[in-house]
Order: C-alpha cells, then sequence, then structure tokens
C-alpha cells in the first residue's frame, strides 16, 4: 500500500508531486484519451465499409466482388489503424475467395477487356496480397490462399517482365521518384516471404516452369533471393533433396543464358549460399563445366566485390564437387591466349590474401562483424590454393606413371609453374608471419559495432574472435601442411617451427584443427628442434590426453555407448593412428631422452585394459580395433626400448598383459583369414620381437623377469 501512486489529479488535490510535471502528466493523459476515442470512432465510422467490402466479396457476381476488392484496397492503403487490428484484418483476409485471385492474377487483354482493365485486375490482386502479407500473423502466411496463388505470381512476372522489355524501362525507374511500388516489386517481395518459410519454400519448388523468376533475376535481387531461400528452405525429406538436386540442375544452366554480358556478382554469392546450405552429391552435375567457364571470363571483368564473389563460388564448388579443381584449373576455351583465363583465376587467390592479409589484425580490432565478413574470401583463397596445390601434385604423380603426354604442362607452361610457386611460397611465408603475430597477439574484447548491426545478431553469436573459433586458421593450416609436403624448404619448415607452441595450445580446443595440426607436426618433428620444441610444449601430454578420448569412445562396453555422443569412428580411428605416428616419430627423434615412466605406463595401461574388455565387437569394429591395438603396442615398445631398465622392470607386468593381447590377436587374424594378414602379422612380430629383446637385456644385466 505503501508503493501506490495516487492518480495525478488526486496528487494535484493534495499538492503531491512538482507543478509542472502533473500538469504535463494530465495533458499527456488528455491526449491520450483523445486519440483512443477517435480510433475507436474511427473503427465504428469503418465498420459499415468493411461489412459492405465483405458482402461484395462473397456474392457470385466477379464484377460485384472486383468492386468489393478494389474498396477493401482503398481501406487498407488509407486507414492506418487498421493495421494493428488483427481480428478486422483476419475478417477481410477469409472474406476474399481464393478462385477469384487466382482469376485475377490470369487476367489477359482480349475482345471482352482491354489492356488497362486487364493490367488493373493484375495490379489489384497483386496489391490485396501484398496488403494481407504484410499485416497477416506470421503463422497465417502459409495459408493454401498465398501457397495457392505461388503460380499466377511467377506467371505474372513473366508477363511484366516483357512489357519492361518492350518500353524500355528498368525495374529500378518504375520505383524512382517516390512512385508507387512497382507490380513487380510487389510480387517479388510476396515470393521472397513466402520462400522464407519450408511450406512456402516446398511449394515453390514444386512449381515446373521457373522461366518468369529465371527470367527476372538479372534486373531484379529479389528473384535471386528468393531462389535461394527456395533451395535452402524447401527440403525436409530425403525425396525432397533428391529433387531439389534435380530441379538446380535444371535450373542452373539457364540462369547462367539469363546473366549472359551482365555482372554476374549476385549470382555467383546465391549459388554458393545455395550449394553451402543444401546437401551435396558424389557426381558433379551437368552444369559445373559451364559454371567454370562462366567464373573463367568473369575474372577479368569485374571488380573487388565481384572477384570476392568468384573466390567464395570456387571454394564452394571445389569443396562439393570432385571434377570442380580440374575444371577451374584447367582451359574451359579452345582459343589461345598469351593470358588464359585460368591463369588469371589461380593468381586471383594468390592477389587477394597477399592484400588482404597484412591489414587483417588492424581489421580485427576495428570490427569484428567485419573482419569476419573479410576472413571469409581470405578463407576461400586459402581452399583454393590447397585444391591448386594438390592438383599439381596428383598432375604430376600421373606425369610420373604415364612418362609422358601430361595434362598438367599443357595447362600450365613450366616457366608458369616455376613463377607461381615463387608467389605461393611468397603467400605462405606471409601467412606464417600472420600466424607468428596471431600467437603473440592479446585476445582483446571485441570493438562494438554499430548498434543497427548488432540488433541483426543472433544471441549466440560471439563477441570475439580467435584462432580456436576462427575457420580462416583451418583455411591457412591446411594450405601450410600440403605446401611443406609438396616444397622440400628447409627456410620455410624452420619458420614454421617456431609456431609449434601456437598449433598445441589450439589443438584441444578446436576438433577442425586437429587434424591440419598433426599432419603438419608429422612433417616438423622430423627435425631434432622441432621435436625438441614439441616436448618442452607438452606436447606428448597433450596428444596422448586426445588419443586416450578417443580409445575410450571407441572400445567402451555396448551398455556404456548411450553415455557418449555420436562419434564418426572410422575417422576418430584413423585419427588415433596419425596421434601414435607422431608419438613414435617424437620417441624416435630422441629429444624425449630416456622415456618417463609416466609416460611409459600410460601407453601401456592404454594398450591392453580397453582392448581387453570390449566384447563381441562387429568386424568393421574389430578391425578397427585390432589395428590400433597393434599400433600402440609399436608406440609402447619404442618407448620400453628408451626407458631405464628400473622403469622397465616396474612395468613389466603390464608387458606381459601387452603380449597376450597382441597373441591372441595374432590367433584371431589366423582364424578369420583374408588380406593383410602379412601386415597383421609383421606389425605383431614386431612387438613380439621387441619385448624379447628388452628382456633379454634386463636379464644381461641381473634382473629376472617372468612371463614373457
Amino acid at each position: 500500500m505503501a508503493d501506490m501512486k495516487l492518480p495525478i489529479r488526486t496528487q494535484q488535490q493534495y499538492g503531491g508531486g512538482d507543478a509542472k510535471e502533473i500538469f504535463e502528466n494530465n495533458v499527456q493523459a488528455e491526449s491520450e484519451n483523445e486519440i483512443f476515442k477517435n480510433e475507436e470512432g474511427q473503427k465504428r465510422s469503418l465498420e459499415p465499409v468493411i461489412d459492405e467490402a465483405c458482402k461484395l466479396l462473397q456474392t457470385k457476381d466477379d464484377t460485384s466482388r472486383f468492386v468489393g476488392l478494389a474498396l477493401m484496397r482503398s481501406i487498407l492503403d488509407t486507414r492506418q489503424e487498421l493495421q494493428h487490428d488483427q481480428e478486422t484484418i483476419l475478417r477481410c483476409w477469409e472474406a476474399i475467395p481464393a478462385k477469384f485471385l487466382s482469376r485475377l492474377l490470369k487476367a489477359k487483354e482480349n475482345d471482352k477487356k482491354s489492356k488497362e482493365e486487364a493490367s488493373s485486375m493484375v495490379e489489384l490482386a497483386v496489391a490485396i496480397l501484398h496488403a494481407f502479407i504484410v499485416l497477416l500473423p506470421s503463422e497465417r502466411k502459409e495459408d493454401e490462399k498465398f501457397l495457392g496463388r505461388i503460380q499466377g505470381l511467377m506467371a505474372v512476372l513473366v508477363r511484366r517482365y516483357c512489357c519492361l522489355m518492350k518500353e524500355n524501362c528498368s525495374l529500378t525507374e518504375l520505383t524512382d521518384h517516390g512512385s508507387p511500388p512497382d507490380t513487380t516489386i510487389q510480387v517479388m517481395q510476396i515470393l521472397l516471404t513466402l520462400a522464407s518459410a519450408p511450406r512456402g519454400a516446398s511449394t515453390i519448388l514444386t512449381v515446373q516452369d521457373w522461366s518468369p523468376l529465371i527470367e527476372i533475376t538479372p534486373q531484379q535481387p529479389l528473384a535471386l533471393d528468393t531462389i535461394k531461400h527456395a533451395f535452402l528452405l524447401g527440403a525436409t525429406t530425403d525425396h525432397e533433396v533428391e529433387n531439389n538436386q534435380n530441379k538446380l540442375d535444371d535450373i542452373v544452366p539457364s540462369i547462367l543464358v539469363a546473366f549472359r554480358g551482365i555482372n554476374p556478382t549476385p549470382l555467383f554469392l546465391s549459388l554458393s549460399d545455395i550449394l553451402s546450405g543444401t546437401i551435396s552429391r558424389s557426381l558433379s552435375p551437368p552444369w559445373l563445366p559451364q559454371l567454370a567457364k562462366v567464373i573463367h571470363e568473369a575474372v577479368p571483368k569485374i571488380g573487388s566485390s565481384g572477384s570476392k564473389a568468384i573466390l567464395i563460388l570456387s571454394a564452394t564448388l571445389i569443396q562439393s564437387y570432385p571434377e570442380a579443381s580440374t575444371l577451374l584449373f584447367q582451359s574451359s576455351s579452345s582459343k589461345e591466349s598469351s593470358k588464359p583465363l585460368h591463369h588469371l583465376f589461380i593468381k586471383l587467390p594468390i592477389i587477394d590474401i597477399q592484400s588482404s592479409l597484412p591489414s587483417l589484425h588492424d581489421q580485427k580490432k576495428k570490427s569484428i562483424s567485419e573482419y569476419q565478413d573479410i576472413s571469409k574470401h581470405i578463407s576461400a583463397s586459402y581452399d583454393i590454393l590447397t585444391a591448386f596445390v594438390n592438383h599439381l601434385m596428383e598432375s604430376m604423380d600421373k606425369e610420373d606413371e604415364n612418362g609422358s603426354g601430361s595434362t598438367l604442362f599443357s595447362s600450365f607452361p613450366p616457366d608458369m609453374i616455376l613463377k607461381l610457386r615463387s608467389e605461393i611460397g611468397s603467400t605462405i611465408s606471409m601467412t606464417i608471419e600472420y600466424l607468428q603475430d596471431e600467437r603473440d597477439a592479446p585476445q582483446l574484447p571485441a570493438p562494438t559495432d554499430q548498434p543497427q548491426r548488432l540488433l541483426l545478431q543472433p544471441p549466440t553469436t560471439p563477441t570475439t574472435t580467435s584462432p580456436q573459433t576462427d575457420f580462416l586458421t583451418i583455411s591457412q593450416l591446411q594450405t601450410l601442411y600440403l605446401w611443406l609436403q609438396a616444397d622440400d624448404n628447409s627456410t620455410l619448415q624452420t619458420s614454421t617451427t617456431t609456431l609449434i607452441p601456437l598449433f598445441l595450445s589450439l589443438y584441444p580446443t578446436n576438433l577442425p584443427l586437429q587434424h591440419p595440426i598433426l599432419l603438419i607436426l608429422q612433417i616438423l618433428l622430423l627435425d631434432p628442434t622441432s621435436a625438441e620444441i614439441f616436448g618442452t610444449s607438452n606436447g606428448f601430454a597433450i596428444l596422448f590426453k586426445d588419443l586416450k578420448t578417443i580409445t575410450d569412445a571407441m572400445l567402451l562396453l555396448p551398455a556404456d555407448k548411450t553415455e557418449i555422443q555420436p562419434r564418426n569412428q572410422e575417422k576418430e580411428s584413423q585419427q588415433a593412428l596419425e596421434i601414435i605416428r607422431l608419438l613414435l616419430t617424437y620417441a624416435e627423434s630422441g629429444s624425449m631422452g630416456p622415456t618417463p615412466e609416466k609416460n611409459l605406463t600410460a601407453i601401456l595401461k592404454l594398450a591392453t585394459s580397453p582392448f581387453s574388455s570390449s566384447s563381441s565387437p562387429t568386424t568393421s569394429s574389430h578391425q578397427q580395433q585390432r589395428e590400433l591395438c597393434i599400433s600402440l603396442a609399436q608406440l609402447a615398445i619404442e618407448l620400453l626400448t628408451r626407458a631405464y631398465w628400473g622403469a622397465q622392470k616396474r612395468v613389466w607386468g603390464d608387458v606381459v598383459t601387452m603380449k597376450g593381447v597382441v597373441e591372441g590377436l595374432l590367433r584371431g587374424k589366423a582364424e578369420e583369414g583374408g588380406e593383410g594378414e602379412n601386415e597383421v602379422e609383421k606389425g605383431i612380430g614386431e612387438v613380439l620381437q621387441g619385448i624379447e629383446e628388452v628382456r633379454r637385456e634386463l636379464a644381461g644385466r641381473g634382473v629376472g623377469v617372468s612371463g614373457a
């Protein structure tokens, strides 16, 4: 009761509150009261008009319906207060016959209707649909009354497009200088709204003839947005996904033709979004060669924004389709030129990285959102470079196999390859410098962007960025690994060695980074200096922890598997083998010195308990376990031979257990037979021989051990 405030007039009566404030509040209250009375009065005055419009729409005479629809349009256009009256809006919407709207959309000039009359009918139907798709709540925007008009709306587009071409008038000119919205714009806004929801997107995809939508894409960006949303949201079942892929195969060639002679930047961006957001297939689509040619032809013609679109689309194609690399890195024209287009294409990612990377750190400090936009096309550039280097290596391998007739030198002359090698090497050196700066730079909070940009960000959008969450780093490491493998450059490897602490700090936090980091370390640890840095950076413990996590997840008893998040067992088994090979390389380098007993004990425990506790695995699981067990045993023997004899004696019980496990695997393999027997026997033989050698060394020291 003490917190209750008196009405304003009561405060004034008892002298409470500031006089000026009381006066202003009274004025505001009276003003709001007048507005409320006016709105109520206007609503009551409109009710007879709305009733009349609804009554006319319910008649069976199309002329009366047309009058009722025109009356309703006038009300909706001029009476703003109705926009918040959902009850009246719904009553008006439900009064409109759906079939009547379809007939209006199909209206054409004939003996009974003039061109102007037919145009008025179409414009009225479109205006009504546009008004209600804006005013109705979201759940009503998937009404059949909307979805059933999609075919008619798309037919309107082609008629409007033909008229515009005859009049030599652009869509933009129709909306300049405060002119009323063009019918074409309204149609596209309706279709885009419908395509932004799953049912609407699916319905648009079922329309057989997309030619109206395709024809207008170069002049109307909303058409591309509609196509993009339809593909991204319109497939919810495997059957729909397959149908959508067939639909994409049908329309892409036509869209490419429609954009002939026109800046293809918007098309490239939309296609990259579609391909990134839909399920790709193993077979390359029939339109891929045509698109590769369009990309090549666009390279020398479009500016900076277009170049970025080319890079993003090309990287998406390379990731989606196996054949894309070959098509993009070879000539798509039969005409000879001093500057072939595919040569210009491969220089594009090099130029992009070298021009954008030096300022990227400063950009990150200024604006995270702008940094993310820039890093997107730089990541694409690295992905293209990775694919190109891989293409060169595969082409050279084929040349070695065939002896002559290489397609590589027909696409890239030797002098061009040497020049590209120098430019890519320079780009990789710049990348290493960037990563070194990234290692040394403190992770600062993200700067505040403009409020309107922040409003567009979902609540889960990170407010800071670092290598742990930055896909640019993934692309950089993939390119770095492949170039280290392709180019035997000691200076480059020495520079990369300084990044080992950064790699090991990134490894536990980001799964996509782990594979390229392991591959890079495989190359670097062949160098003693790199192996020493790996050891001082706690590399063994970091990788062993991941190895244990993987094997624990793979080898749990069936009853426990529900507690583990579903994993790609084949992929993780391969990663475990890569870790083991890396730790073997580290152990063989001698940089670790005598094996620490804790490392030896950990590996022996890992090589015995999980495998001995697994039961009745599937054939695939059994093969993975066997290969992993043998590799772990080989690593354990390598560490055992490098340990002090006292440590060897203390862990001998685990060594005996491990011997029993591998002998059991050998017996199991003999019973199964099949391919790979020699490799299995060879691996197990190395383990058993290593155990015997250690036993003899201990016996030579007078240390008695049993069980082996």
